[in-house]
C-alpha cells in the first residue's frame, strides 16, 4: 500500500480510522442511549443499523478484504463473521436487515429455518451492492409474470435472429469424450404437428408464457393431456435419442438448473475431479409459494401500509408477502369478477419427510391454510374467508411445492462457494456453464445473477461482449477464494 501511516499486510490509515469510529460510535449509543431504552422500536432499529456497520465496515478492514478479496470469508457463515467482529446478540438475531438477507434468498439448509446458513463474503458483497449501487430503485416489481417479462422477450429476441428451438426434447445424458462432452442424450417427450412448437399465447395483447402446453400443436395430445412435462421426463417411456459432437453439436451451453445435474452428469463427474467437486458441493432447497385473487384491495383489508407493498421476515416459512395490484392490467378476468387484489406469498419447504411432488404440493397447502387460519391477520385484519375470487374457496387459489431438481433454488452456503466454477472453467473443451449456480460475481440465485452468467458464457464461446458488469469489478472479486 502506498497510502501513509501502513505497514506491510495492514489497511490504510483511513479505513482503519473508520472502523474505530464506526465501533466508537456504536459502543457510545449503546451505553448511553438504547441499552435503558432497548424497548423502544425505532431507536432498537436504528441501533441495529448503527451495529450492522460497525461490525461490516469493522470486518472488511480487520480481515484485509479490499486486498484479500471478499472471497477471503467465504467460508465463514455471515453471523459468525458479524459476530467476530463485535455485532451483538440483538442485531445478529434480531435485525430485519440481517434476516431479510437469508429470507430473501432462501439461505436455510434443506429448508429448516433453524439452519440459517449463507456464505460471509457474498453476503457481504450483496447488502453492500443493494444499499449503496442499486439504479433507481433498490428493488422493481414485474410489470406481468416471470415467463412474460423475462423469457418469452428472450424467446421472442432469439427466434427473430435464427435460433431453431427444440421443445419437448429432455436430456438424460452428457457423455464425456477426451475432455470434451462427446454425445449428449436427449428423450422427445412429444412430436410437434407442423414442424414448429409456438409457445406463446396471446393474453390482452401480451405474448405470454402458458402454465402448461398448447396440447392442439402435439401428435400425442390424447396421450399426454394433463401430464407435467416438467416432472414426468419420460412420460411414453420412449428411448433417448443419441446426439454426437461434429455431427449434431459443436458447443455446448449446460443452463440446466444445478438441482437436476447429478443424474445426467456422472460421466462428466468421473472424467474430472474439479466438476465432481462442483456437484458434491452444490446445494439447493426446496420452496414454496401461494397466490390470492381477492374481491377486496388490500386498503379495504386494512393493510396499515402503502399500497404495492413488498414485505418480508414475518412469520417462518412462508415470511414473505408482495402486493401485486400490478397484475390487474395484465390478467384477463371476466368483468363481473370484482377481482381487487393480488397477493404472493412465499418461503422455504422442509426437505425432511418429502419423497415426492405430490407430497410437497400437500405440504404447501396446509402451510398456506395455516398461514390464513393464524397470521394473516396481523397484515389484513379485515381478511374473511369469503373474499376469493374464483369460486371455490382456497381450492380455487394457487398454491405449489418446488420439488423437483429444476425447480429448486440454489443455495451460497459457508464453504461451498470456493467449488463453484466460472463459465468458462467446466473443465471441458466445448462445454460452457450458464446459470445462478455459477461463479459470476453474484453468486446467489436471482435472474441478475442467471444473465450475468450467460453473458460469461458467450464471452467465453465468441469474445462478446467484451466486459460482463458487475463480474470483475472490485466489490466482486473473490481474490483468496481458489477451488480447493
Amino acid at each position: 500500500h502506498a497510502a501513509r501511516g501502513t505497514r506491510a499486510h495492514e489497511e490504510p490509515l483511513e479505513l482503519r480510522l473508520a472502523a474505530e469510529l464506526a465501533r466508537g460510535a456504536r459502543d457510545w449509543a449503546w451505553r448511553h442511549v438504547v441499552e435503558k431504552r432497548v424497548a423502544d422500536k425505532g431507536l432498537r432499529l436504528f441501533f441495529m443499523w448503527l451495529d450492522l456497520a460497525a461490525a461490516m465496515i469493522t470486518g472488511i478492514v480487520e480481515d484485509r478484504l479490499p486486498e484479500r478479496g471478499f472471497g477471503a470469508i467465504n467460508d465463514e457463515e455471515l453471523r459468525a463473521w458479524l459476530s467476530r467482529h463485535g455485532a451483538g446478540e440483538l442485531t445478529v438475531q434480531g435485525s430485519p436487515m440481517i434476516r431479510a438477507v437469508y429470507d430473501a434468498a432462501f439461505c436455510y439448509e434443506r429448508g429448516d429455518i433453524a439452519r440459517p446458513n449463507v456464505a460471509a463474503g457474498k453476503a457481504a458483497q450483496d447488502l453492500i451492492r443493494s444499499i449503496f449501487l442499486y439504479k433507481g430503485a433498490l428493488m422493481y416489481k414485474m410489470q406481468a409474470g416471470m415467463g412474460d417479462t423475462v423469457f418469452g422477450p428472450f424467446y421472442e429476441v432469439l427466434r427473430r435472429r435464427g435460433v431453431h428451438f427444440e421443445f419437448f426434447h429432455c436430456v438424460t445424458r452428457l457423455g464425456a469424450s477426451g475432455g470434451a462432452v462427446g454425445e449428449i442424450d436427449v428423450v422427445p417427450q412429444a412430436t410437434v404437428r407442423d414442424g414448429e412448437y409456438r409457445p406463446l399465447v396471446d393474453v390482452k395483447g401480451l405474448p405470454c408464457w402458458p402454465s402448461e402446453p398448447d396440447w392442439s400443436q402435439l401428435v400425442e395430445s390424447e396421450e399426454l393431456r394433463g401430464t407435467d412435462l416438467e416432472r414426468e421426463l419420460n412420460p411414453l417411456g420412449r428411448e433417448p435419442v443419441t446426439l454426437r459432437r461434429g455431427q449434431d453439436f459443436d458447443a455446448v451451453v449446460l443452463g440446466i438448473p444445478v438441482g437436476a445435474l447429478p443424474p445426467i452428469c456422472g460421466e462428466l463427474a468421473a472424467a474430472n475431479p474439479r466438476f465432481a467437486a462442483m456437484l458434491e458441493h452444490s446445494h439447493s432447497v426446496m420452496t414454496q409459494a401461494f397466490q390470492l385473487w381477492l374481491k377486496r384491495d388490500a386498503a379495504e383489508l386494512g393493510f396499515p401500509y402503502s399500497a404495492g407493498t413488498l414485505a418480508s421476515c414475518y412469520v417462518e416459512p412462508l415470511d414473505t408477502y408482495c402486493d401485486m395490484n400490478q397484475l390487474l392490467a395484465r390478467e384477463d378476468w371476466p368483468a363481473d369478477a370484482d377481482l381487487r387484489q393480488i397477493a404472493y406469498f412465499c418461503g422455504v419447504l422442509a426437505d425432511q419427510g418429502v419423497s415426492t411432488q405430490a407430497e410437497a404440493d400437500a405440504l404447501a397447502h396446509t402451510s398456506a391454510i395455516e398461514y390464513l387460519q393464524r397470521d394473516v391477520k396481523r397484515l389484513w385484519p379485515e381478511w374473511g374467508w369469503d373474499l376469493f375470487v374464483g369460486g371455490d374457496g382456497f381450492d380455487s387459489q394457487y398454491w405449489r411445492g418446488n420439488f423437483t431438481g429444476s425447480e429448486r433454488y440454489a443455495l451460497t452456503l459457508a464453504g461451498s462457494v470456493r467449488y463453484r466454477l466460472w463459465p468458462n472453467e467446466s473443465g471441458f473443451e466445448n462445454l460452457f456453464l450458464a446459470g445462478d449456480w455459477t461463479r459470476n460475481g453474484i453468486d446467489g440465485g436471482s435472474v441478475e445473477a442467471a444473465v450475468t452468467s450467460g453473458m460469461l458464457a458467450a464471452q467465453a464461446i465468441s469474445g462478446e461482449p467484451r466486459r460482463v458488469s458487475g463480474a470483475t469489478d472490485w466489490l466482486d472479486s473473490d481474490r483468496g477464494d481458489a477451488p480447493a
